[in-house]
């Protein structure tokens, strides 16, 4: 036994730094191509990499062009890397993610996340594409993500603090800034807690009812594990759910899921705009 013991323990250190190497690289990669560091990031959704049409002085980086980048698979992920500018802010948005469901662990789900930390970021923006659980919510709906119900169990990435304790997820100042900016355009806005599922089928009616039963307000794929490691490692973190359908309200697919991203994807990016050139 003690020698499997052992053998584990050296499996899991060479993941660790084959993983440490792969994110020194990458991050080499980009700071090497890019004239100033970016002070935001922003994760963007199914649908929703529109966003990068608003920020100027841009420059992209397709992940397959990145040593080391994991490269999504799924349709409405388009794979780039992009900086530019927005007001005073030097942003570093990435068009789509890694998922659970692609079967390539959590590192490569959160890869991002470390790259976003590593080049300066020190304000992160999640956002996603979700299905609305409150009866109440309508398609096109924008939620602030105030909590995460995380039923993907995103196992805590090595060498960071398991016993962290943070009072709240998302950082206040930032949720409320997000507040005043929909109040400031006029923009209705929800509130709500997001129950993250491992994917990738759509829900059964039977859990929609239990989720809905205990309190959840919006469903998605994604997030939990971002997150996660954004707090842990001392991020300032926004989450923003795009409700693209609502369930009891029809049968969901994934072509009307990007339909519904992209179509309202304008008004998303608008909004988006208008938080980061009042970031602090």
């Amino acid at each position: 036994m003690e020698g499997k013991t052992e053998y584990v323990r050296e499996t899991t250190g060479g993941s660790r730094l084959k993983q440490l190497k792969k994110i020194i690289k990458a991050n080499r990669y980009i700071a090497d191509k890019i004239q100033y560091p970016p002070d935001t990031g922003l994760v963007l959704g199914s649908g929703l990499s529109g966003f990068t049409a608003l920020m100027n002085n841009k420059i992209a980086f397709p992940y397959k062009d990145i040593p080391g980048y994991p490269v999504s698979r799924v349709e409405g992920h388009p794979g780039n890397f992009v900086f530019g500018s927005i007001g005073n802010h030097n942003v570093a948005a990435l068009q789509g993610r890694k998922h659970l469901y692609e079967g390539e662990g959590w590192e490569s789900v959160t890869f991002g996340i470390r790259i976003l930390e590593q080049l300066g970021c020190r304000n992160v923006i999640l956002t996603c594409s979700a299905g609305g659980i409150d009866p109440e919510f309508k398609v096109g709906d924008l939620m602030i993500i105030t909590d995460i119900l995380d039923l993907q169990f995103a196992a805590p990435s090595p060498g960071l603090d398991t016993k962290l304790n943070k009072p709240a997820l998302f950082h206040p100042e930032l949720v409320k800034l997000a507040l005043n900016t929909a109040k400031k355009m006029n923009f209705g806005i929800q509130k709500g807690t997001l129950v993250a599922v491992p994917g990738p089928m759509y829900e059964t009616p039977a859990e929609i009812h239990f989720l809905r039963k205990i309190g959840m307000q919006a469903i998605s794929m994604s997030i939990a594990a971002e997150t996660q490691l954004a707090v842990n490692l001392n991020l300032n973190v926004l989450g923003l759910a795009f409700i693209t359908n609502v369930h009891g309200k029809g049968i969901p697919n994934h072509q009307d899921v990007l339909k519904t991203a992209v179509e309202g994807g304008t008004v998303l990016s608008k909004f988006l705009t208008s938080v980061i050139k009042d970031l602090n």
